[in-house]
């Protein structure tokens, strides 16, 4: 297992081609929900930073945000997909209070806390996260708004929500992962989530200087069809 910031392109190349080989054989066939979920619930923005941040520095064009007008059902259908085989049980514990599948079980109550935030009095939930559009190399890619929320998630459902939130930001675990994380030397995200993304964008941002590539480059080296708006999970590199 190698940390990030000491790769080389063709390391992190091929540990994510084994990852999504890997996600594929699941029954949650993550890869394959992941584009539609892309498709329907983000957009791809200009880069919104100025040129002293980091991305701007090295060559970004775009951030991907989720859509201000998803609604909570969208979010847990995709959710849903993305997450677990389980999927119709999933939803109807969230929306109807029936009773989940017990590997479910775990994710409902904090789903429950996002779905009465959705519209909550204060400002809407995604109000608050598409004002601040930023990334995960970016100098500041949260405020203070969503390093709390991503503080709170304890929990893999409750990374793996978050990450659907702040899709360009914050990188989800699963049990694998996060024991292929931590033999690498990063924290433990069960522990602090915010803390492991921390370290992660400052291995990324060593990764992207050491190997002289831009932002653009970054995010092809997860893209088949060669677009530069490709998302790259960077979970797929420390995850197998």
């Amino acid at each position: 297992m190698f940390r990030i910031g000491t790769a080389n392109i063709q390391e992190v190349v091929d540990r994510i081609k084994e990852s999504n080989r890997v996600a594929s054989t699941k029954r949650t066939r993550y890869p394959e929900w992941e584009h539609k979920a892309i498709s329907d619930c983000y957009v791809f923005i200009s880069c919104p930073c100025n040129e002293d941040c980091f991305c701007r520095k090295h060559g970004c064009n775009g951030h991907w945000i989720i859509r201000d007008d998803l609604t909570f059902a969208q979010f847990l259908a995709h959710f849903a997909n993305l997450w677990t085989p389980y999927r119709d049980s999933l939803q109807s514990a969230v929306l109807e209070g029936t009773k989940p599948h017990p590997r479910n079980a775990a994710a409902i109550p904090y789903l429950e806390v996002l779905r009465d935030q959705w519209l909550s009095s204060g400002g809407p939930l995604l109000k608050r996260i598409v004002k601040y559009p930023h990334c995960l190399v970016c100098d500041t890619p949260l405020d203070a708004y969503g390093r709390a929320v991503t503080s709170a998630a304890m929990n893999v459902y409750q990374s793996k929500a978050v990450s659907q939130l702040f899709y360009d930001v914050v990188v989800p675990y699963d049990t694998g992962s996060r024991h292929e994380m931590m033999k690498a030397g990063y924290g433990d995200p069960r522990n602090s989530l915010l803390n492991v993304t921390d370290q992660l964008r400052r291995d990324v941002q060593k990764f992207i200087v050491n190997n002289a590539i831009t932002m653009s480059e970054f995010r092809q080296l997860d893209n088949p069809q060669g677009s530069h708006k490709v998302h790259l999970q960077t979970s797929q590199i420390v995850q197998v």
